[in-house]
């Protein structure tokens, strides 16, 4: 976990309405809990004493909200707002080098309604810090001198082999594959996002590639096709907005920046670039709150093209509508949870059809996402009955249906056609990996049903980031190359250096999952920080 050097109050007061009232006190690892509404701003204050260290969290409860601390003399000490949207915390440290009173900003951006929680992790000295801090440097030290023979064999060829921001060698590392794959260890990440949109930029231009695809729900980026087409009346940043992180409902510069090329490539292009969806329509927050969308862009492709079959499906659908999420298909009847699943099957029979054209196929698609979700939320429901979890079926389904998107993307690009796929490094992944140092595998991830299907015209590259702490992990491996940004590929490492990376090795985004990099990636890319992506609000 990264601690982002900001400020959070140990003693809270409400300095807007009502100066002089105090809010509940803060210990460590208590927390308080506060409701915040549109554009209102919360001000606290905090008494430090030279030298400490605060670490603190602010937890969002369903309001996304944007933290600012300042130092004693007003002056503005650093803004946070990671792409966490109204859901997860965002992680907190501030080293006090002068005694005196902090505020701090809560502000709540337009539309947010919700609350947050403010809790206090730790305050330490920073004579004790610093000690925690050089304790924890020599245990990673040890840990890679005791396997100094495989680091210094990676560390060696990777600086040999490395390929730099200019991409020289990309071609030989891509050969003639058909899905170019590259991963991300967190989303939100702006290093990750700059060196995706330069990677798409040459791809597109110098390799071929003529279609996008990512990790976002299939139905919802038909908006981003339509405009990098120059089709519809979407603003591009709403379509940024709409897809590009699975649950992560915000505009990201990163992203913005990609589709606006994309236009601009496409007004002169003879062969355009599409943008796909990958991931299952709806998922925003991990409740399928959007599942509806599918059903709706089945439904208004029969209204114009068949409308006898339209007549008889919309009234059986649209009532059911409103409950097309994990919570409202828990409160259907049983006779209605009947009616959605037979309902849902008509939908999708509705398509097959000797026609083919791109909206039929898009609209069959549709209807397919929507059949997964119902599959989805049936399961949930008998899962939850029996006391039996779901997480793990779930999550293959999703990795599932994302690998057969794929598949449907090449499909419609044609012979011959090689796409830009980028996902998250769990979902990008072409082999098992362990959870929790224990020797049950996790679900199987997209990589690997698409290694089953294209071979070796796969290319899986992975990320990893090496800013924070020293770790014990491939990150840290990787770090100790001493280059700020560059790729290798895996496939042409000597033997040995293969031998190493066959190992178990430890990620810096998850230090419980384990991995071997050399049977999960093809390649690899590393850059030495890593930043919020600016947001566009």
């Amino acid at each position: 976990m990264r601690w982002l050097p900001l400020v959070l109050p140990v003693v809270l007061h409400v300095a807007c309405a009502r100066p002089h009232v105090e809010s509940p006190r803060l210990a460590v690892g208590a927390g308080v809990e506060k409701p915040i509404a549109s554009g209102e701003t919360h001000h606290y204050a905090i008494e430090l004493a030279q030298d400490q260290v605060l670490f603190a969290a602010i937890d969002q409860l369903g309001a996304d909200v944007v933290v600012s601390a300042y130092a004693p003399d007003g002056t503005k000490l650093a803004e946070v707002d990671s792409p966490t949207g109204a859901q997860g915390s965002e992680q907190i440290r501030v080293d006090a080098k002068q005694a005196g009173t902090y505020r701090v900003d809560v502000k709540a951006f337009p539309e947010q309604h919700g609350a947050y929680r403010a809790r206090v992790v730790e305050i330490i000295s920073a004579r004790e810090m610093a000690e925690r801090e050089a304790k924890e440097r020599a245990i990673v030290e040890k840990y890679f001198t005791d396997r100094s023979e495989v680091v210094d064999g990676v560390v060696a060829w990777a600086k040999q082999a490395a390929i730099g921001d200019d991409f020289a060698g990309i071609e030989k590392l891509v050969g003639d594959a058909r899905v170019i794959s590259l991963g991300e260890a967190d989303h939100g990440v702006h290093e990750y996002l700059a060196y995706r949109n330069r990677l798409a930029k040459y791809l597109i231009e110098k390799l071929g590639v003529t279609a996008i695809l990512v990790e976002s729900g299939f139905t919802e980026t038909t908006a981003v096709d339509d405009y990098v087409l120059g089709i519809g009346t979407a603003s591009a940043r709403d379509v940024a907005r709409a897809v590009f992180a699975w649950a992560m409902p915000m505009t990201l510069a990163d992203n913005l920046e990609l589709v606006e090329w994309l236009r601009a490539y496409n007004q002169k292009a003879a062969r355009k670039v599409h943008v796909y969806g990958i991931d299952v329509t709806g998922g925003r927050n991990g409740e399928m709150t959007e599942g509806r969308l599918a059903v709706e862009a089945s439904l208004a492709y029969l209204a114009q093209h068949d409308r006898a079959t339209h007549a008889k499906l919309e009234p059986r659908l649209t009532p059911l509508l409103p409950r097309f999420t994990v919570k409202g298909y828990l409160e259907l009847t049983d006779g209605q949870r009947a009616e959605l699943t037979t309902a849902i099957a008509d939908l999708l029979a509705a398509f097959k059809t000797a026609q083919d054209t791109p909206e039929l196929r898009r609209a069959r698609q549709h209807a397919a996402m929507a059949a997964v979700l119902e599959t989805y939320f049936r399961e949930n429901r008998e899962r939850s009955l029996k006391k039996e979890s779901i997480d793990d079926w779930a999550a293959s389904v999703r990795d599932a249906t994302m690998a057969a998107n794929v598949i449907w993307s090449l499909e419609q690009e044609g012979a011959g056609s090689r796409v830009f796929l980028f996902t998250h490094n769990g979902h990008a992944r072409r082999c098992e990996r362990m959870v929790d140092g224990s020797t049950r595998p996790a679900p199987a991830a997209m990589g690997q049903y698409l290694a089953k299907s294209l071979r070796d015209k796969l290319v899986v590259i992975g990320f990893l980031h090496g800013d924070g702490p020293p770790t014990m992990t491939l990150d840290g491996l990787f770090a100790r190359v001493g280059l700020p940004s560059f790729a290798v590929d895996l496939r042409a490492a000597p033997e040995t250096v293969r031998a190493g990376l066959n190992q178990p090795w430890s990620l810096r985004s998850n230090p419980a999952w384990s991995a071997k990099p050399a049977q999960c990636f093809d390649a690899l890319t590393f850059t030495s920080t890593v930043s919020s992506a600016p947001l566009v609000k």
